[in-house]
């Protein structure tokens, strides 16, 4: 009787508990152990700390092929990272009035939102791959304008919003400098396949070759 009276009051409260035995509570834990697991004193094991990475490499090596990796992103636009994390990405587009698309409004190119939209979103979903040998490549495309992007700073915030082993959603909203107006919102689907190298390895080896990709002072390289 004691022990289906023990059982019925673990589960009418919905956790394990002791204090309904009162002083009889030393002698009930050493009887029915299992069902007070919770009261043992061991400390947590330490869970081992994990490098974190970003389509496989580190932080740094990452921005940097983000910022420089296309030198039409990298030197026509200027795009920075604003911020980053798992599964969410924001670049910044500075002003610029080589950009502009309509002079009478003005505003800039529909291209050049479309453009950053795919850059962004696409490389938001490859920050979240852990595997360097994994690769995203764009599938489709597409951007609703709510007003003529302003010539002036914009954020370009990117969101995975579902992700598989082969393909990833993800949403991108454009924000004036200001980051209270949205102008323009882009949804991006994007296939994630294997590639035959590290990626680490091949960057490495493109910038040695292109040195200037790396340093935003020099120019890019000529084909």
């Amino acid at each position: 009787m004691m022990r289906s009276s023990l059982l019925r009051g673990i589960h009418a409260t919905g956790r394990r508990t002791t204090t309904f035995m009162g002083n009889n509570t030393p002698a009930l834990l050493g009887r029915f152990p299992r069902y007070f697991s919770d009261a043992t004193t061991e400390s947590p094991k330490p869970v081992p700390e994990q490098r974190v990475t970003f389509g496989g490499l580190g932080k740094e090596a990452f921005v940097l092929m983000l910022e420089r990796g296309a030198p039409f992103i990298g030197y026509t636009m200027a795009a920075k990272l604003d911020d980053i994390s798992y599964h969410q990405l924001t670049m910044m587009l500075p002003k610029n009035e080589k950009l502009i698309g309509n002079v009478r409004t003005p505003c800039y190119h529909g291209g050049v939102v479309a453009t950053m939209i795919d850059h962004v979103a696409g490389f938001c979903a490859w920050a979240a791959l852990a595997d360097p040998y994994l690769r995203v490549s764009t599938v489709n495309v597409s951007v609703d304008y709510l007003i003529p992007p302003p010539v002036e700073d914009l954020y370009f915030h990117a969101r995975i919003e579902h992700m598989t082993n082969r393909l990833a959603r993800v949403s991108c909203t454009v924000w004036d400098s200001q980051k209270k107006r949205k102008v323009a919102i882009g949804h991006g689907l994007f296939n994630i396949y294997k590639g035959k190298e590290d990626l680490s390895h091949l960057l490495a080896e493109a910038f040695q070759k292109h040195p200037s990709l790396s340093n935003p002072t020099k120019a890019p390289p000529q084909a």
